[in-house]
């Protein structure tokens, strides 16, 4: 079994400016040596998510269940946004952007927010 995507989506949410979209991943990692390739392609399906979705989307939630912290996954998509001015760009866009590590019961371990401080 390798790591995956399990879903993407673009939903309407309450923002802190009134209505907005907020797309949501899900990921299962059950290999952390290989958090370079889903990363990558986290990246690729959330580039494309925003393109597909309302101007007004400026939220994101990444949900990991597995074998990875949210701050784990956090130091490969800040790196990767270092060199993608598209992916730079979509990240500017957003007013909250959280990697959220949790167990398939539903409960939290951990969350950070991906945005630049």
């Amino acid at each position: 079994m390798k790591n995956s995507i399990v879903n993407i989506k673009t939903i309407p949410v309450r923002g802190n400016n009134g209505s907005c979209y907020a797309i949501m991943i899900g990921v299962d990692i059950v290999d952390p040596s290989q958090l370079e390739p889903i990363s990558r392609e986290l990246v690729e399906n959330f580039t494309s998510q925003m393109m597909l979705s309302p101007e007004e989307t400026h939220m994101m939630l990444i949900t990991v269940i597995g074998d990875c912290t949210a701050e784990q996954l956090k130091s490969h998509w800040t790196s990767l946004v270092k060199n993608d001015p598209v992916l730079e760009y979509f990240m500017s866009k957003m007013e909250k952007a959280d990697i959220m590590h949790g167990t398939p019961e539903g409960k939290v371990i951990d969350q950070v927010s991906i945005l630049s401080p």
